[in-house]
């Protein structure tokens, strides 16, 4: 009896200890160290902790008493576990700038600066602005057409700088001015729209000179004259507008020399001469507007070294310099007087530094001439001496310098040549030597 009173006494003792840990729940530390829970560990336990660390934690318990057994209780708890989590991204940035095709019913080119006026009379500009050109207020330059004034009806471009007429008639100008371009009485260069004429109704900028035919038909002048472009009997330049000759229609301004339609269909023309663009038989320059041996004029372009003369027939004549097939008559061989050339049907012409450009009534553009920048548009760099068409639905051209520019008759503006600064308004500063699309961005 007394051995069995014994071990039942022995085995409720240990069944005290341990149940605790076996049955009894509890919010466990798993780092602590493991701890009987109730009743007196005597003699104290040895306890074994394994643990898997994991977002689910695995203890494993072993507990060694004396006399001697093992129990082992495994416990699961789960955890949970609040981190702050290191991102490390790569921004995407969306180009938010949208461009479009850029339509206009009016354009100019100057010599690395291109204007153009929209139906609505704003005036957009690209290309050059060192001297202030655009008229912006300030001289950074843009490959992109950029809307820079309102109320405009006429323009014209010079070499580094550029005039327009706004639509109550006063003359408006910008940019360079070293030579008295402007006319606003001084020679120091601006970079905003300064009013220097009124009554204007046409305009036409040389390399350095500028004209201006007002309402009255009297034709005023001025800027560099070294040539006598301004034909004013003098080889001083002007820095104020004055007037040169009355009953004039139509005007035209090359480089260093002038042209001039009157009302009688007569043509006038003044400046240097040297290779016989002045069309009067000689290659002596002119200080005074003196009338030239071509009548029956309706249109008017001087370039570089070349003028070319529209006739009321439709017939094309040309005089001056042809090294570079200006004229389209198969040859190179210049000429100081007016010569017929073999393109007709003619509606409208344009010069540039050495290229020609002629619209047809059937809205086909016809080209000739120096081609080193790609200015003619036919794929190629060299120059040709025939006219050749370029393209069709045209119903727009300029006076150009050594790109070329063009308006459809939906309003688009095509463009080819050099195009270093932008000139030509496609969003790029490389010359294109064949038409493309010009476009606005914004």
């Amino acid at each position: 009896m007394k051995r069995t009173a014994y071990a039942v006494l022995i085995f409720a003792v240990i069944y005290f200890i341990i149940s605790p840990a076996c049955s009894k729940k509890e919010n466990i530390n798993p780092t602590a160290p493991w701890k009987a829970i109730g009743g007196t560990n005597t003699p104290s336990p040895t306890i074994t902790e394994t643990f898997t660390i994991s977002p689910t934690l695995t203890i494993t318990l072993t507990a060694t008493i004396t006399p001697t057994r093992t129990i082992t209780s495994t416990r699961t708890i789960t955890k949970t576990i609040t981190a702050t989590p290191t991102i490390t991204a790569t921004p995407t940035i969306t180009n938010t700038q949208v461009c479009v095709p850029f339509s206009a019913s009016a354009i100019a080119a100057g010599g690395i600066h291109s204007l153009a006026i929209k139906t609505d009379g704003s005036l957009w500009a690209t290309g050059d602005n060192e001297y202030g050109q655009f008229g912006d207020g300030n001289t950074i330059s843009a490959n992109t057409w950029a809307q820079v004034l309102t109320g405009v009806n006429v323009l014209a471009c010079g070499g580094a700088y550029s005039l327009i007429i706004k639509t109550d008639g006063n003359l408006w100008a910008t940019g360079f001015n070293g030579s008295g371009e402007l006319g606003n009485g001084t020679l120091i260069n601006v970079n905003t729209w300064t009013e220097v004429l009124t009554g204007v109704r046409a305009i036409a900028a040389g390399g350095d000179h500028s004209l201006a035919i007002k309402t009255d038909g009297s034709l005023w002048a001025t800027g560099y004259n070294g040539y006598g472009q301004l034909g004013n009997s003098t080889t001083t330049y002007l820095t104020i507008w004055t007037e040169v000759l009355t009953g004039v229609n139509e005007i035209a301004a090359g480089v260093n020399h002038s042209l001039a339609i009157k009302t009688d269909g007569s043509l006038w023309a003044t400046g240097d001469n040297e290779y016989g663009q002045l069309g009067n038989g000689n290659t002596i320059s002119a200080i005074t507007w003196t009338q030239v041996p071509l009548t029956g004029v309706s249109a008017i372009a001087g370039g570089n070294r070349h003028s070319l003369a529209l006739k009321t027939d439709g017939s094309l004549w040309a005089t001056g310099y042809n090294g570079d097939g200006e004229f389209g008559n198969g040859n190179t061989i210049s000429a100081n007087t007016w010569t017929q050339v073999p393109l007709t049907g003619v509606s409208a012409i344009a010069a540039g530094n050495d290229h020609s450009m002629a619209l047809k009534t059937d809205g086909s553009l016809w080209v000739t001439g120096y081609n080193a920048y790609g200015q003619l548009g036919n794929g190629t760099i060299t120059n040709i001496n025939t006219w050749t068409q370029a393209l069709t639905g045209v119903s727009v051209i300029t006076h150009v310098f050594e790109n070329s520019l063009a308006l459809k008759t939906d309003g688009s503006l095509w463009v080819t040549g050099r195009n270093d600064y932008g000139q030509l308004g496609n969003g790029a500063a490389t010359n294109e030597i064949t038409w493309i699309e010009a476009i606005q961005c914004h």
